[in-house]
């Protein structure tokens, strides 16, 4: 029985393989050629790790004393690069990115078996919180 239950537990601590998994920044049309709302990473063979394949997304950070819009992946001027992201066996993820002197983390949890993922994106004393990522 407890072989058993450490097996399902195991397998919480994986992305689902070769899966897509999607989350919205905003509702409707981003508004900027070539930009989404739409989150996209496309999961590992071995499940352990997801990339950024979507469009540049349009999201929001939250600074001190602020905030703003800010481009996240893609191909966009100026878009903040995205990490691959990383599980660690607690179910904790994690990855950093770096370009032009541009330092991005991220960190989170899989949850739901894996079938879910909430990542936040850090970049200096701004964030984007808790996007959340369902596998399709």
């Amino acid at each position: 029985m407890l072989l058993i239950a450490t097996g399902v537990a195991l397998a919480a601590t994986h992305f689902a393989k070769r899966a897509l998994y999607t989350g919205r920044s905003c509702r409707g049309d981003a508004g900027l050629p070539g930009a989404t709302c739409v989150y996209k990473f496309r999961s590992s063979r071995d499940g352990l790790t997801l990339r950024f394949v979507g469009k540049t997304v349009i999201a929001t950070w939250i600074c001190q004393g602020g905030g703003g819009e800010a481009l996240i992946g893609g191909t966009l001027q100026g878009a903040t690069p995205v990490p691959v992201v990383k599980v660690r066996a607690n179910g904790t993820v994690y990855g950093s990115a770096s370009r032009a002197g541009n330092k991005v983390t991220v960190t989170g949890k899989l949850m739901h078996g894996g079938k879910t993922v909430v990542i936040t994106f850090h970049q200096g004393q701004c964030v984007v919180p808790r996007v959340t990522l369902n596998k399709r």
